[in-house]
């Protein structure tokens, strides 16, 4: 997906590197990964989306980790909230809202 906004000129790739969106999926609750494949990117995207806007708003992002699950994922040596939620968005309208 980020690979195809990319080529449309909706992304830039340096702003969410490969890691950090694996690891950004690996924290959603094993719960929002059932269904088919539009539910559970609907699931998964909604989840993160509402959960990273609450946990930044109220200063509690720390309990989102990288993969390893060693390093905090929002942090100013690795990635940051916000253009966490602006790609969700750009896949959001690519996919879901495109489709309407």
């Amino acid at each position: 997906m980020r690979n195809e906004l990319e080529d449309n000129g909706k992304w830039d790739r340096k702003r969410s590197p490969s890691f950090y969106l694996e690891s950004f999926v690996w924290n959603a609750p094993d719960s929002m990964f059932t269904g088919g494949y539009d539910s559970v990117m609907q699931n998964v995207l909604a989840f993160l989306y509402n959960d990273v806007r609450e946990k930044r708003d109220s200063g509690t992002l720390g309990s989102y980790v990288q993969a390893n699950n060693i390093f905090i994922l929002f942090h100013p040596r690795f990635w940051n909230a916000d253009d966490a939620l602006a790609f969700i968005d750009k896949i959001w309208e690519a996919v879901f809202t495109a489709a309407s």
